[in-house]
């Protein structure tokens, strides 16, 4: 019996680690869609499994909602593009670093597939 519950501790303390990972705060996002490369800054609060925030696109900051299951990490926010909603979604993997890697999907096209690295940002320097 005792060895059952210092296994079942070592799992949940192993899949806390994992959640921990992924941190509450500023994130850059690195994406490549379409052959298109740019860097996106984002903002997570990470609450148990769940991921919340926003992203900055079109000059504004959209809704961003997710989960954690694991080493697996989704989020998605939408986006307006030439009159058309547009719903992108991020799926990645945590890496031993931190970070995030995986694809991101342009729905409602679903054929539109590109790659993302997601980092926390760096901290800004001290104020003086």
């Amino acid at each position: 019996m005792t060895n059952r519950l210092l296994a079942i501790s070592a799992i949940v303390f192993a899949s806390s680690a994992l959640v921990a990972q992924i941190q509450t705060g500023q994130w850059v996002i690195h994406q490549n869609i379409g052959g298109s490369e740019s860097d996106q800054p984002c903002k997570f609060v990470v609450a148990g499994n769940k991921i919340i925030g926003s992203c900055n696109g079109q000059g504004r900051d959209l809704a961003v909602t997710g989960s954690i299951d694991e080493k697996k990490v989704i989020w998605q926010y939408q986006v307006e593009k030439d009159g058309i909603q547009l719903t992108l979604v991020y799926t990645g993997i945590l890496d031993g670093s931190g970070g995030i890697s995986g694809t991101v999907e342009v729905q409602p096209y679903g054929v539109m597939v590109g790659s993302f690295t997601a980092a926390p940002a760096p901290a800004p320097p001290p104020s003086k």
